[in-house]
């Protein structure tokens, strides 16, 4: 009778405990997604990027000193498969983005970290020779010998500016007063090889530097 009693005592407190382990179960938090512009998107982007600018630079520096491209390469897939890992986790704002949207910031972030932002389609048009960009909203091209407007601007002034600095961070060019007027060669890119003249404000009657791009 005593281990009767013992059982029934077991198996009653067997049963709160799975009750309680029941009711302690983590549930995970619902995926909710909502509808972003593509400024929205690059607004994301912009923000991922800066938060792993230092590590990219080190790292873009490093393949350039070593002239090798698949250093470079190897960067670019490692600190995009990290970026990708965030952005499958909710952002700030409590959304989560979906596979679309997490496509269009990596491609952002990519053109922003590695290639040349709003001007990535002048630098992969192969009848396009010669970009000069005067300001953020005056960029000039030479296509098939012809000069002419591009047809593409920066959405202002400042977000020029950081472009132009990226760049030459990216290349290790530093201005001042003995250097105002800098030339160098990129080589990091697929679809050229980008020889870039820059002139800096103070040589120009515009306050940020004037960048020529040739393709050689």
């Amino acid at each position: 009778i005593c281990f009767q009693r013992g059982q029934k005592k077991l198996k009653k407190g067997k049963e709160k405990m799975a009750l309680f382990n029941k009711t302690e179960e983590i549930v995970p938090e619902e995926t909710i997604y909502k509808t972003y512009s593509d400024a929205e998107l690059k607004d994301i982007a912009r923000g991922m990027h800066t938060k792993y600018t230092d590590k990219i630079m080190r790292e873009i520096h490093a393949a350039v000193e070593n002239k090798d491209t698949e250093i470079l390469q190897e960067s670019k897939d490692r600190i995009t498969a990290a970026i990708k890992d965030r952005l499958n986790h909710p952002l700030n704002d409590g959304y989560t983005l979906n596979e679309e949207q997490i496509a269009k910031v990596l491609r952002f972030i990519r053109s922003m970290a590695w290639g040349y932002d709003e001007l990535d389609p002048l630098i992969q048009d192969d009848t396009i020779s010669d970009i000069k960009i005067y300001s953020y909203d005056n960029i000039r091209i030479k296509r098939m010998g012809q000069r002419m407007d591009s047809g593409i601007k920066f959405e202002s002034p400042q977000e020029c500016a950081r472009f132009i600095t990226r760049i030459l961070e990216r290349n290790g060019v530093n201005f001042g007063t003995a250097n105002a007027d800098q030339t160098f060669t990129d080589r990091s890119q697929d679809s050229a090889i980008l020889r870039i003249s820059a002139i800096a404000g103070i040589l120009t009657d515009t306050e940020p530097p004037c960048i020529a791009i040739r393709k050689v």
